[in-house]
C-alpha cells in the first residue's frame, strides 16, 4: 500500500523472522536487549497478530496484539492488547503509525473477536488520536525503612493467617488460583495462563551479576488448612554499607481476597530483615495508602496505566456492568473509526447491560476516546466535561452517567505487556 508516496507491505511475520522483528521494535525503543529477552517475548507473542512493516526486504516497523480475557467493571471481557508498535527512526513521518494503528482497529472490528482494545502508552502524547482514552492510574511508591510502620490501629485489626515463603516458580499453580479467584473484583488486569505466568516471572528475573534474587513467593493461607488466601511476589538484592544494611526489596504485586489480607501481606514484606528501601507499582485506593502511620514517606508518583480504545461501541458497554441503573442516548463521535459515530441506546445496570444503535436524541455527547477514558470505571465523566470534552444535551445526565460509569474499585493493571 502506498504511504508518503513508496510502497510498504503490512503482513504477519514468520517465528523465523520473530528475533529480528524484536531486535528492530527494541531498536526504536532505544533499549538494550539479549537472546534472553528474544526468548521470554517469543514465549507470549501470537505470531498470526503480529504486523511487520516492510519496506521492500526491510523491516521498518512493528506492531502486535494479545488475545487476552480482561477484568472490566463488574465481568471478564475479551481484550486485544496492543503492543510493541514502533517504526523505525528512519521511516518516521511517513505515515506508517497511523496506518498500522487503522489497520489493527480495522481488522479486529471486521473479526468481530474483541470489542474492546488496550495499551501501555511508550509517550503519552501519542494514542489518543486514534481513540484511546487513559482509563486507569498508578502510583510509583519508594519507602525506606523509616517509612515502613504501620498505624497502631491497622496492626491491631490485621488477620491471623499462616505464612510461606517459596521461589515463585514453584508454586504457580497456586499463585493461579489466588490471582483468578479475585480477577473480576479489580478492573484492568488479565488471565494468565502458563504462558504468561511464565513471562510475569521472568520479568522479575534479571541478569547474571545484577544481584537480584529470583522472585520469591510469600502465601496467606487459613491457619490449620492449605486454603490460599492471598500472595506477595518480589525480589531482593542484598547490600551493606559501612557494614549497616542497605538492601532493596522490588514488590511486583500483592494480591489477596480482602484489603486486610493484602495488608497483613504489606506488613510481611516491609518487615524483611537487612532491607532498607521497598519499591512497588501498586493501585491508587491500595489500602496501604491508609495504612502506613505516614504515608508521606511512600513518595507516591502518579502515572497513566492502561489506555483503552473502544473497538465497537454496541458490544464494549453491553460487555460492562454499571454501578447503578442506566437508560441513557450516547452520542458518540469517532473519525478513526467511523462505524462507531451515532447514536446509541445504553440500558444497564449491576446485573447486566444493553447498548443498540438508535435514532432518539443523545443525552450526552462525547469522542471515542472519552468513552475509552471511562470504561474501565476510573475515567471521570465530570473532569472530562469540565475540559470541554463531553457536552450534556439533557438536564442531569451527566450527572447520572457520570455515578453510573465509575466503579468502586479503581482500575489496574499490575503487568505490562
Amino acid at each position: 500500500m502506498p504511504v508518503a508516496g513508496e510502497d510498504f507491505t503490512f503482513r504477519s511475520i514468520t517465528d523465523e523472522e520473530f528475533a529480528h522483528f524484536f531486535t528492530v521494535g527494541e531498536r526504536a525503543f532505544g533499549t538494550q536487549i539479549s537472546q534472553q529477552d528474544v526468548e521470554r517475548e517469543r514465549g507470549v507473542f501470537e505470531l498470526d497478530r503480529t504486523t511487520g512493516i516492510f519496506s521492500g526486504d526491510t523491516l521498518v516497523g512493528t506492531g502486535g496484539i494479545f488475545s487476552l480475557e480482561m477484568s472490566v467493571p463488574g465481568s471478564l471481557a475479551p481484550v486485544a492488547g496492543v503492543t510493541f508498535v514502533t517504526v523505525s527512526p528512519t521511516h518516521r513521518r511517513r505515515g506508517l503509525l497511523t496506518e498500522l494503528m487503522r489497520r489493527q482497529l480495522q481488522g479486529l472490528h471486521e473479526a468481530g473477536r474483541e470489542p474492546v482494545a488496550a495499551l501501555w502508552a511508550s509517550e503519552s502524547a501519542i494514542y489518543r488520536r486514534f481513540g484511546y482514552g487513559t482509563a486507569s492510574c498508578f502510583h510509583e511508591i519508594r519507602i525506606d525503612r523509616e517509612g515502613c510502620a504501620f498505624d497502631p490501629l491497622v496492626v491491631k485489626n490485621l488477620p491471623s493467617l499462616d505464612y510461606r515463603l517459596e521461589p515463585a516458580r514453584d508454586v504457580v499453580d497456586e499463585l493461579a488460583r489466588i490471582h483468578d479467584a479475585g480477577l473480576v473484583v479489580r478492573p484492568g488486569d488479565f488471565r494468565r495462563d502458563e504462558r504468561w505466568w511464565t513471562y510475569r516471572l521472568s520479568q522479575g528475573e534479571s541478569r547474571p551479576g545484577s544481584g537480584w534474587t529470583a522472585p520469591l513467593a510469600v502465601l496467606a493461607t487459613i491457619p490449620g488448612s492449605d486454603v490460599g488466601r492471598g500472595y506477595a511476589l518480589y525480589r531482593t538484592k542484598a547490600a551493606f554499607t559501612d557494614l549497616l544494611p542497605t538492601g532493596e526489596v522490588e514488590i511486583l504485586e500483592i494480591v489477596g481476597d480482602s484489603a486486610e489480607v493484602r495488608l497483613a501481606l504489606w506488613r510481611q514484606v516491609l518487615d524483611l530483615d537487612l532491607m532498607h528501601s521497598w519499591r512497588a507499582w501498586v493501585a491508587v485506593d491500595d489500602p496501604l495508602h491508609v495504612a502506613l502511620a505516614d504515608p508521606r514517606r511512600a513518595r507516591p508518583r502518579l502515572s497513566d496505566n492502561l489506555w483503552v480504545r473502544v473497538v465497537d461501541v454496541g458490544r464494549a458497554l453491553t460487555a460492562r456492568r454499571y454501578a447503578l441503573d442506566i437508560d441513557m442516548v450516547l452520542s458518540v463521535h469517532d473519525d478513526f473509526c467511523p462505524w462507531n459515530t451515532g447514536h446509541w441506546h445504553l440500558i444497564g445496570g449491576p446485573d447486566g447491560a444493553e447498548c443498540r444503535r438508535t435514532d432518539k436524541a443523545a443525552d450526552i455527547e462525547l469522542p471515542a476516546w472519552a468513552l475509552g477514558a471511562v470504561y474501565l470505571g476510573s475515567g471521570s465523566l465530570y473532569a472530562l466535561a469540565r475540559a470541554g470534552n463531553v457536552v450534556e444535551q439533557s438536564k442531569g445526565a451527566l450527572a447520572r452517567a457520570a455515578a453510573a460509569f465509575t466503579w468502586p474499585v479503581a482500575a489496574f493493571c499490575p503487568m505490562v505487556f
